[in-house]
């Protein structure tokens, strides 16, 4: 979950693996121009990008999901990223399942095994098998790995020093807990004296003996123990579906009502739904931020982290003016504030004009955003790896863009600067409109021309009206603007429904491309809004 400031995301929103395919061609590149493989591509790449050390100090939480432990190239890169992210500073706790390992080793000892709504039906035999292969087996087998790693860490049992008690959740499911209480005392002593935490998910019981967890649950209880900063669960699927069956209804954020909507319609089931659930509960318990990402995605821990990095480098670079409001402490008069903040936006001609120039840029352009994935795989025949790819271009091209509007602040006269990023964005559309069906690469590229052309168009009109606007009308008119574009939007969105269906996804670029091209053009023509740029 985050929330809308990038060092801060954790009061609203849930993360799924979209956000790891957000710098993932940066590493790709990396590695395939350097050379370098494992821990020394980790520690390269650390170098490059300082701006991680704001991660220091922070405490974060990491599920690592049972059925990724022992898929070889995944275990040794989560690993990796867990040694990487501990060499910047983080005090990381790792939580681990082992479903798998259980009941391998239930068979190899002929012990039956049954689930009863979700869980393992847990008898004494049960509980002492699991013990062994979690505690013993793959507890330790971790640690060793990230020993080899150069990472001190200490693997305990929740029964260890009662740092987990829970009662029984269900008689009928046996010795299968319920958390109630988690002690931080040995995870602080361990953090403090430079070790990394390893637990195991096996609780102590009221009675003074062993309750088998379910390990999501040991986590988020955890994190919320610890007031951690940010709780990470690694899957061994490609996020929340609404759809378990098709990729392409993944939601890649979800606020906490809308997961609650969701998991009430039964569209989120199954092993997903205590994920989601424990990410409500720990949003809701003050977790910083939540993030469900796909385990088996090479360094999806790290690409999470260093995805939030990019965006707050992006956001202090930028240079915004210092404007002081006059009417400090004046009541709030909503409908009445509402006429004055539309009087004042009507009394401004340029700004009128151009409000409305962006409402009909939202119309054509946000909805395409929402057809590159059909665009890379429908009509290029891609798969989702070259969707993730279009998507990750973009995503970097907007990033590039930041940065460098935040160095170079633009042209003298802002409409300018404005105005070029429009046309050169309605011609990246069209041509884009018109690629054949094996132009995949050059449609690639102009995403990423696509995203580096989106912020100096959007920052720029926020600077205009930050800078042109009296101080006391700026919450307003600010407002007024946003809400202009936003119910532009959902207008947008369904006419790209209603025609993708209808047509081919090609056409609605070339349409969006025209009507972008149209929106410069209106730039340029309209003499209030070619000079309300000017200093």
């Amino acid at each position: 979950m985050h929330a809308l400031k990038p060092h801060r995301r954790g009061t609203e929103y849930i993360d799924t693996p979209s956000d790891v395919d957000y710098v993932q061609s940066f590493l790709q590149e990396y590695d395939v121009r350097h050379g370098l493989d494992g821990m020394e591509k980790v520690r390269s790449l650390l170098s490059l990008l300082p701006i991680l050390n704001r991660a220091e100090g922070q405490t974060v939480v990491v599920k690592y999901g049972g059925s990724a432990i022992g898929a070889e190239s995944v275990h040794d890169t989560t690993l990796q990223d867990v040694a990487a992210l501990r060499m910047a500073g983080v005090r990381e706790v790792l939580v681990h399942g082992g479903g798998k390992h259980i009941t391998a080793l239930l068979k190899q000892l002929n012990v039956p095994t049954r689930f009863e709504n979700g869980y393992r039906y847990t008898d004494q035999t049960v509980l002492d098998t699991a013990e062994l292969a979690l505690s013993a087996q793959v507890n330790k087998s971790i640690v060793q790995e990230l020993a080899r790693r150069k990472v001190s860490a200490v693997g305990v049992s929740g029964k260890d020093g009662g740092l987990i008690t829970a009662t029984v959740k269900d008689p009928a499911l046996g010795r299968v807990g319920e958390i109630t209480r988690v002690d931080t005392k040995l995870i602080t002593t361990l953090l403090d004296a430079g070790f990394l935490p390893v637990i195991s998910p096996i609780a102590l019981g009221e009675d003074g003996g062993g309750l088998n967890c379910n390990a999501d649950d040991a986590a988020r209880a955890v994190a919320e123990a610890l007031g951690a900063q940010k709780l990470v669960f690694l899957t061994d699927v490609g996020g929340i579906l609404i759809d378990s069956h098709n990729t392409k209804t993944a939601v890649p954020h979800m606020d906490v009502k809308r997961a609650l909507e969701l998991m009430d319609a039964g569209l989120i089931a199954g092993g997903m739904a205590p994920k989601v659930r424990g990410c409500v509960h720990a949003i809701q318990s003050g977790v910083g931020q939540v993030s469900i990402l796909d385990g088996r995605v090479e360094h999806a821990l790290l690409l999470d982290t260093l995805g939030a990095a990019f965006a707050i480098a992006g956001v202090q670079l930028a240079r915004l003016p210092a404007l002081r409001a006059e009417a400090q402490g004046r009541p709030l008069r909503l409908w009445q504030d509402t006429r004055e903040g539309l009087a004042v936006l009507r009394s401004h001609r340029w700004l009128w004009e151009l409000s409305l120039i962006c409402a009909l840029f939202s119309v054509a352009f946000l909805p395409v955003s929402a057809l590159f994935p059909l665009m890379s795989m429908e009509y290029f025949g891609g798969d989702s790896a070259a969707a993730a790819l279009v998507e990750t271009l973009f995503s970097a091209g907007m990033l590039a863009g930041s940065v460098l509007l935040g160095l170079w602040g633009g042209t003298r006269n802002k409409i300018i600067t404005m105005t070029a990023a429009v046309l050169g964005l309605g011609l990246t559309l069209v041509l884009a409109g018109l690629l054949p069906p094996s132009g995949f690469r050059a449609f690639a590229g102009l995403s990423l021309l696509m995203g580096l052309s989106a912020p100096f168009f959007n920052s720029v009109f926020m600077a205009l009206i930050q800078t042109k606007v009296e101080p006391e009308y700026l919450g307003r008119v600010l407002g007024l603007t946003g809400a202009i574009m936003t119910l532009a939007s959902p207008l947008g969105l369904g006419l790209t429904a209603l025609f993708a269906d209808a047509t081919d996804v090609p056409l609605w670029f070339l349409l969006a491309g025209v009507i972008t091209l149209t929106c410069g053009g209106l730039m340029f023509l309209l003499p209030s809004v070619r000079t309300c740029g000017r200093p």
